[in-house]
């Protein structure tokens, strides 16, 4: 939650900006922040960032809302969307090795259902 009474100044979509000028970190601390990707923070923000088209609606608890909420206060992010797409990003290449092993196992899957309609055909829906 903001505390000021003011409007928060949102940079636009096309907008960069570094980290250290945005949340005032010594440039000690800001060469510091890593992620889980291996970028600086900045990186992976822009990274995370760049492409969004789509849109998911999830629900979250007070916990993640609240670190959520850290990242927009703070200035490293400029809204809740932006938060979660870099956690999103961060938290999907911190499991790279279970991603990799579900995308095999999800292309076996879908393999098998294309060579079981290959030999019975289309059925009906049963809905």
């Amino acid at each position: 939650m903001t505390t000021d009474s003011g409007p928060r100044e949102r940079p636009g979509k096309a907008s960069r900006f570094l980290i250290s000028e945005t949340v005032n970190l010594p440039a000690s601390e800001d060469e510091g922040l890593c992620c889980a990707s291996g970028e600086t923070l900045v990186e992976a923000i822009d990274h995370a960032l760049a492409g969004r088209v789509h849109v998911v609606m999830v629900r979250v608890s007070d916990e993640i809302r609240d670190q959520l909420d850290m990242l927009t206060e703070s200035g490293i992010c400029n809204s809740r969307s932006s938060a979660a797409t870099f956690m999103i990003r961060e938290g999907v290449k911190a499991n790279a090795t279970l991603f990799e092993s579900v995308e095999g196992t999800t292309r076996r899957i879908a393999q098998l259902k294309r060579d079981l309609k290959a030999r019975i055909g289309d059925l009906p829906d049963t809905d």
